[in-house]
């Protein structure tokens, strides 16, 4: 394949650019970004694939450049604030997947910064997994409008319950908004709605799609299981329910492409797919990381795993106006760091913070003037793997040969030490670089008055791990941490504890009547949340330490603080009659003045 594509990029070296079949519309390129949730490269079947059935996503593949050699990080946030930024990962503070850890930077602009500073209408529409607390949220990241699912899935702790991927409540902007229909569906058509609208303005725009799936958990409508559930060589249900949930996506992405063209975009829009981190669902693996079931393009690893199937994706980019179009591969090293450098220069955008990126422009490459690009060494931050055309380091001392061995059988570290130390070196500069700033919760800014606070805020990293499911909360496992906050103003807090989210309606000692995700066709059930033996609501923050009794009727216990402007950490808990301590899992904060 590589070599099939030298010759094609030669071929377009005899007149040193791609010409398009017109002449280049002068104005402003709209650029959409579409970016899936743990779809890996071999979850299409224009890549191999042998079960799915991807026809609009296959027609995109065949009439775009691809960067058949692209990188990101192996899992959700870690790829998201790389790719908004052009930066490293833990360069602009995000190092995980939690709240706390996976908060850009406030003083990193991003993707949507710069679009916005130059005149674009910025759209946001599905996952955004970097903050859902100001500053940290997309329409406080240079978005105009953004519409999405709280926290890093939908039915996780941070979202709102009762989601289940049908029929949902989701954030536009600042408000919660119910909408009607299957979640791929939403964000498509409210993307679709913004389209429409932005041209009707006549404004350049910026659409960032970024659909949850095929993310956990894993649900989609019955008529789209059902092509799968019987397939042979499908091994899993799980398997089968994401090929589904690819079908529907690839309905949704034949839509938007009849959309751009009944407009009279397609031809001066920068369309790109492509997805966030390996396959999560798509193959089975043995202890060593190789493929035992599933199919994924001959790569070791997937979602999470520092080798090839973990961090290469697929990345199509179309745009007939600008000479990309066609179909042809790029087989040169490349990464999320440099789609954002390469839109300011796709687009002739002012890069107008003067951000010096960690990625490069492929402006360059894309016109296929393959003679003039260097071979690179590019750093994966978040799990730390070293990569250049030929060699793949991973975990600090395994070294791998991809053009021979593209599987990653075969370490071959010991045969070149040279190899080895260069790219251990690059790791090491990477590393120094990384923004250890702890980012806290805003409190009492005008923006946000009231804030909610779970334990997806909590600063205990493994305890904030295992409350990211609703399911640990619903136990009412006895558990408890420390929240980083920041007043923004100084004033008189009102600060409350609950055991359940506002929307249940339920007292603080009692079992509670909660609906979760179950089955296909978006069908919850209802389990029976665990009632605790409170018997006290614990409050502490600077030098204030009150404990208030809890009755039996209680639905939530509220304390007032004044705080000055500054840092400080919330410790907020119930105290049992059994001597245990148990989270206050939703503490409800908001400025009285």
């Amino acid at each position: 394949m590589k070599i099939l594509s030298i010759v094609v990029l030669a071929s377009v070296l005899l007149t040193g650019t791609v010409q398009a079949e017109e002449p280049v519309n002068k104005s402003k390129p709209n650029v959409i970004l579409i970016m899936t949730d743990d779809q890996g490269y071999g979850d299409l079947a224009c890549l191999g694939n042998p079960w799915i059935d991807s026809p609009n996503i296959d027609q995109l593949h065949a009439d775009s450049v691809r960067l058949t050699d692209f990188h990101v990080s192996p899992m959700c946030s870690p790829t998201r604030a790389a790719l908004l930024t052009g930066r490293h990962c833990r360069h602009v503070g995000v190092r995980q997947t939690n709240n706390l850890t996976n908060l850009i930077a406030r003083d990193v602009p991003t993707m949507a910064d710069v679009f916005a500073k130059n005149g674009y209408r910025t759209g946001m529409f599905g996952k955004w997994h970097l903050g859902e607390t100001y500053p940290y949220r997309p329409h406080d990241r240079g978005f105009h409008e953004a519409i999405y699912h709280g926290n890093g899935a939908i039915g996780t702790t941070g979202d709102v319950w009762g989601n289940d991927y049908f029929d949902d409540t989701y954030h536009h902007n600042d408000k919660l908004k119910k909408y009607s229909g299957y979640c791929t569906d939403v964000w498509f058509t409210e993307a679709s709605r913004f389209i429409r609208e932005s041209h009707g303005k006549g404004d350049p725009f910026f659409c960032y799609l970024a659909p949850n799936v095929v993310h956990g958990p894993m649900f989609v409508a019955d008529e789209y299981f059902l092509r799968y559930r019987d397939v042979e060589g499908v091994f899993s249900r799980n398997a089968a329910i994401m090929y589904g949930m690819v079908a529907n996506l690839d309905d949704n992405m034949g839509r938007l492409m009849q959309l751009l063209e009944a407009e009279s975009l397609d031809r001066n829009t920068i369309l790109i797919f492509m997805t966030d981190n390996g396959t999560a669902a798509g193959v089975q693996l043995d202890k060593q990381g190789f493929v035992t079931a599933g199919y994924n393009a001959g790569m070791r690893g997937k979602k999470t795993s520092s080798y090839e199937g973990g961090h290469r994706v697929p990345f199509f980019l179309r745009w007939p106006g600008g000479g990309f179009d066609g179909g042809h591969d790029i087989p040169q090293l490349t990464a999320h760091l440099d789609v954002l450098p390469t839109l300011i220069d796709l687009c002739g955008l002012e890069n107008p913070d003067k951000v010096r990126f960690d990625g490069v422009s492929l402006k360059t490459l894309l016109e296929g003037n393959v003679g003039k690009w260097p071979d690179r060494t590019i750093v994966e931050s978040f799990t730390k793997v070293a990569m250049t055309d030929r060699w793949r380091l991973v975990h600090n001392t395994e070294l791998y040969d991809i053009i021979a061995d593209p599987g990653q059988r075969h370490d071959v570290a010991l045969r070149h030490p040279g190899v080895v130390r260069k790219l251990q070196v690059a790791l090491t500069e990477n590393e120094s670089k990384e923004d250890t700033r702890q980012q806290r919760i805003v409190l009492g800014a005008e923006q946000a008055r009231r804030v909610l606070l779970t334990p997806e805020h909590w600063l205990d990293e493994e305890r904030r791990y295992r409350t990211f499911r609703t399911s640990i909360i619903v136990q009412g496992e006895p558990i408890s941490a420390t929240i980083p906050v920041e007043a923004a103003t100084a004033g008189h807090y009102r600060i409350t504890l609950r055991r359940w989210p506002e929307e249940l309606k339920t007292p603080i000692r009692a079992a509670a009547n909660v609906t979760v995700p179950s089955g296909l066709s978006g069908k919850s059930k209802t389990v029976l949340g665990r009632s605790l033996p409170i018997v006290k609501a614990c409050l502490k923050v600077a030098d204030f330490d009150k404990t208030m009794e809890v009755t039996e009727d209680m639905l939530e216990a509220t304390f007032t603080v004044h705080l000055n402007k500054g840092n400080y950490d919330f410790q907020a808990q119930f105290l049992g009659d059994d001597g245990k301590e148990y989270g206050a899992y939703f503490l409800y904060v908001e400025r009285e003045n």
